[in-house]
């Protein structure tokens, strides 16, 4: 039995499950790999650590992964942030590396539309 309030136990309007297959995964992607690549960028010019810059940037990008959707279950939101910060701190190291932005945002495609694929009730 899954979890309450996960994705696939919700069934979104029409006009929803469109805009996620659509175009959601397409914007999404870039946009979130703009903010967090560029702001741990930013960061470890600021900090002088690519540690601690990696642990503060991952952090609130496994944070903000971890309440989608949002449900108050301390243990659901506890796996999910554990679930999402290794995946979120190689995808920095891999930036922090390669400084390939178009190839992190390919990278997070799949993972978006995926997402997306979840939201379909079938």
């Amino acid at each position: 039995m899954l979890a309450p309030g996960l994705l696939s136990e919700r069934r979104l309007p029409h006009w929803a499950v469109v805009y996620s297959l659509s175009i959601f995964w397409l914007v999404w992607s870039p946009t979130e790999e703009v903010i967090y690549q560029a702001y741990c960028a930013a960061c470890k010019v600021l900090t002088g650590s690519t540690w601690i810059t990696v642990t503060l940037v991952g952090f609130w990008w496994a944070f903000q992964h971890s309440v989608f959707p949002l449900v108050f279950d301390r243990r659901l939101i506890l796996f999910r942030f554990l679930q999402f910060l290794p995946l979120v701190l190689v995808f920095q190291l891999i930036y922090l590396r390669t400084r390939r932005l178009p190839r992190m945002i390919v990278m997070q495609w799949p993972m978006d539309l995926f997402a997306a694929l979840l939201t379909l009730s079938l």
